[in-house]
């Protein structure tokens, strides 16, 4: 089902406070056992209007603020993939 439902199969709504924002990220973050920090954009989504307006969007971002990978639409396999040739490249 992914993580755009409930445990009870009901699609979650959009959030219409960022504390409800905040506590989805928190329970996705969670269930999928995320070790990577996550941004949560305010409710205005200026990072998403600045980044690309694409509903499932990722960026690796280096440690120096490059932009290292971007998929327009996120793909969890080839993200872990870049994650690990980037920190190999890291060594």
């Amino acid at each position: 089902m992914g993580y755009s439902y409930d445990s009870a199969g009901k699609p979650i709504s959009q959030p219409s406070t960022y504390q409800e924002r905040v506590e989805n990220a928190r329970k996705t973050i969670e269930e999928a056992g995320l070790l990577m920090p996550v941004l949560i954009d305010s409710m205005d989504n200026p990072l998403w209007c600045t980044y690309g307006r694409l509903p499932n969007n990722a960026y690796l971002i280096g440690r120096d603020g490059e932009i290292i990978v971007y998929l327009k639409w996120n793909d969890p396999i080839k993200m872990e993939q870049s994650i690990n040739e980037y920190y190999l490249m890291e060594d």
